[in-house]
């Protein structure tokens, strides 16, 4: 995976540690402990935060494993992905209200 290496190591070079704390929310947590799993030679603290639900399906990384500083998701697409595999009775009390 590309995405958090060059930043990780422009921290490390810019502020002249060996290794950095990472911070992984939601679907970042899958990017962080891949990541971390990776070079755990520059990774000294890993928080995930909230991770997504267990995968059977590969994570959405475009091919090249760039991403950008953020993307735009439709509600739907996203509310859609939030509840994939979630059982129908339980939906109503996983969906937080914006998501509706």
């Amino acid at each position: 995976m590309r995405f958090p290496k060059p930043v990780v190591d422009h921290i490390l070079q810019r502020r002249s540690i060996p290794k950095a704390n990472l911070i992984g929310w939601s679907w970042g947590t899958s990017i962080m402990a891949t990541y971390a799993i990776e070079n755990p030679q520059k990774v000294d603290r890993l928080v995930l935060y909230a991770p997504q639900w267990l995968r059977t399906t590969p994570l959405p990384i475009p091919a090249s494993g760039k991403l950008g500083a953020y993307r735009s998701v439709k509600r739907e697409a996203a509310r859609d992905r939030w509840l994939n595999g979630v059982p129908e009775e339980k939906k109503a009390d996983l969906t937080p209200g914006w998501l509706v």
